[in-house]
């Protein structure tokens, strides 16, 4: 009978574990919480500016003993030029019991780009050269190609 009652009291203790949440957003700032979706009237708080800093939030929490049913990084639209790469290590899967999920914040758009924004339009580079692994398949359109700049 003892360990029925025991048995019951970890179900319910994980029953009642709620999902935490961290957001991200272009309008955030990495020093906030990340707990809300927007920033606050004060801005004083919000969502962070960057999914790395999201994704240290939730390995933090998690290494401090903080339990939840799910941990979710909810990402506003926008989009995000990384800086670095975003590596997902076995770390960052969670559990079946707790898994971590990124997802866009109820549906909207988000573009993760590894790229960055340049300033200048095609007309004003036309002296840089590019390089091109095989510029006869270049013309087939079946078989497209990464152009990189030379030098």
């Amino acid at each position: 009978m003892a360990e029925w009652a025991a048995i019951c009291a970890i179900l319910m203790a994980v029953s009642a574990q709620k999902p935490v949440v961290y957001y991200v957003s272009p309008q955030g700032n990495d020093s906030w919480s990340g707990r809300l979706a927007e920033p606050n009237k004060a801005r004083s708080d919000g969502p962070f500016a960057t999914i790395q800093r999201a994704q240290q939030a939730v390995r933090e929490a998690k290494r401090n003993g903080v339990k939840a049913s799910k941990w979710v990084i909810s990402i506003r639209g926008g989009v995000y030029y990384l800086e670095q790469p975003l590596v997902l290590t076995p770390e960052d899967s969670g559990s079946a019991q707790a898994p971590v999920i990124y997802e866009a914040y109820n549906g909207e758009q988000v573009v993760i780009s590894g790229g960055r924004p340049t300033l200048a339009t095609h007309e004003e580079l036309p002296e840089i050269p590019f390089a091109c692994s095989d510029v006869r398949q270049m013309s087939q359109p079946q078989l497209p190609r990464a152009f990189y700049p030379a030098g």
